[in-house]
């Protein structure tokens, strides 16, 4: 029965330690999924990287010459088309145009896969917008990033308070005015099919359908037709002319009240800007942005298993275990003193009392400086392991599970709990009362006896 309970001590103790690792895993896991989730939201919106590829136009007379800088840009992704902005809205980002509608529906300006996507021209469009209609697509963003914010213009007032815009192109820049607001769904051929659909039929369509509407300029509709009757691959050289005709640019996103819902923001596009020097965009603010300076593996990501080492490295400082040696040592020290004075004792039982008293303080004194070389020991490696973190991971990017650091990591979090284990593990005489070190005593001096 000995040997069977005994059995079921250590294979309670076992069970004990493998529910214990995988509620470890299983919070790790759900941590980094929760993660996962923030980041593919808060991801969507034009970051800070992706900022600084933002084309940016100066009038003469100012220290940089006229013009846009889509060198950089074109070298981030050959597929940039432009860059949409629309005032005081989430809508800033590169628009790009894939091999197909569906490539960028699930990758980012990056060419990595994202949820997200990117900010894209239909490929019934050309790159260079000389159609007379243009459609640009992006995803639903409940957060409102991507082309969440279109969701908004179902509010007339909002419509009317948001209505322009700058889209630009490596050739000029266009002025947009969204004059309508549709709902539609995706299978809209007046809508969603570029070349089938006359000009002046598709005007007459967004009129009719239009949730708002706010009309544009008679001269702005004869520029529409005017430009549709001679839209041709030759067109490209009438973009050196800045009285280009007005074109139309559509942006489209899901609408989540309608099976195959889309909510489309029509706007007219008004040529102004040529582009003919080049010029380097300004640097955003970086106030209160915390970079990596380097990953010498070259990843674009950050390791989630790097950032719990980091914290359960941090965690050694804070006196959670042996809380007794770490924060009351000289307490105790001071309790062991009083203890063991042998007052209202006499004889051997007095010098009992005082030998055990003196071995317990020798004891404490020792860890003591133990304790103390490990705090700072502790200390040094929370330090080099904050240091290292951020030098190696920048919390803007991807997230992944782990990567080339983690090893890294991983040796500071066990130095940090070998120097726990180590340092602050008392081992020396306990503090008990006097009629127990007597009773101790006794044995001892019993056995030595027999």
């Amino acid at each position: 029965m000995k040997v069977l309970a005994a059995i079921a001590k250590i294979g309670d103790k076992i069970l004990g330690v493998l529910t214990t690792l995988f509620a470890i895993v299983v919070l790790l896991y759900s941590l980094y999924a929760i993660y996962d989730m923030y980041y593919v939201n808060r991801n969507a919106y034009s970051s800070f990287d992706l900022q600084k590829y933002k084309p940016v136009i100066t009038t003469p007379g100012e220290d940089q010459v006229e013009g846009v800088d889509f060198k950089s840009l074109m070298e981030l992704n050959p597929d940039a088309a432009g860059w949409i902005t629309v005032k005081d809205t989430h809508i800033d980002y590169p628009v790009v145009q894939g091999k197909n509608d569906l490539e960028y529906a699930a990758k980012d300006v990056y060419g990595e896969a994202s949820l997200t996507g990117a900010i894209y021209l239909s490929t019934e469009n050309r790159r260079e917008i000389l159609d007379c209609y243009n459609v640009i697509y992006g995803h639903h963003m409940d957060n409102g990033a991507m082309f969440g914010d279109l969701e908004k213009y179902k509010d007339e007032k909002y419509f009317r308070s948001h209505q322009d815009g700058v889209f630009y192109t490596p050739d000029r820049s266009y002025r947009l005015k969204a004059f309508a607001v549709v709902l539609t769904d995706a299978y809209d051929e007046v809508i969603y099919r570029i070349h089938r659909v006359e000009a002046q039929e598709r005007l007459d369509y967004i009129k009719d359908i239009s949730l708002h509407y706010d009309p544009v300029s008679i001269e702005d509709i004869e520029s529409i037709l005017e430009y549709a009757e001679v839209e041709t691959e030759e067109a490209l050289d009438s973009k050196k002319d800045s009285s280009l005709s007005t074109q139309l640019i559509a942006l489209s996103t899901c609408e989540d009240a309608t099976t195959n819902g889309r909510i489309v923001v029509i706007c007219a596009a008004y040529p102004e800007t040529i582009h003919e020097e080049i010029v380097t965009p300004a640097e955003p603010s970086v106030i209160g942005k915390m970079t990596a300076v380097g990953h010498p593996y070259g990843t674009d990501y950050w390791a989630f298993l790097n950032l719990v080492c980091l914290v359960m490295t941090i965690i050694t400082l804070v006196p959670l275990h042996r809380f007794n040696v770490k924060i009351r040592l000289v307490g105790i020290l001071k309790k062991a003193k009083k203890l063991y004075t042998g007052y209202g004792y006499a004889g051997q039982d007095a010098m009992d009392i005082v030998d055990y008293g003196k071995e317990a303080r020798k004891d404490l004194l020792k860890n003591r400086r133990k304790s103390l070389i490990g705090f700072l020991i502790e200390v040094l490696i929370v330090i080099i392991a904050i240091t290292a973190f951020f030098l190696s991971e920048d919390m803007t990017r991807p997230v992944i599970m782990c990567d080339g650091f983690t090893p890294l990591m991983l040796f500071f979090f066990g130095a940090a709990w070998l120097v726990e284990y180590f340092c602050f593990r008392y081992k020396g005489k306990e503090l008990i009362s006097p009629e127990e070190v007597l009773e101790l005593a006794k044995e001892k001096r019993s056995k030595e006896a027999s």
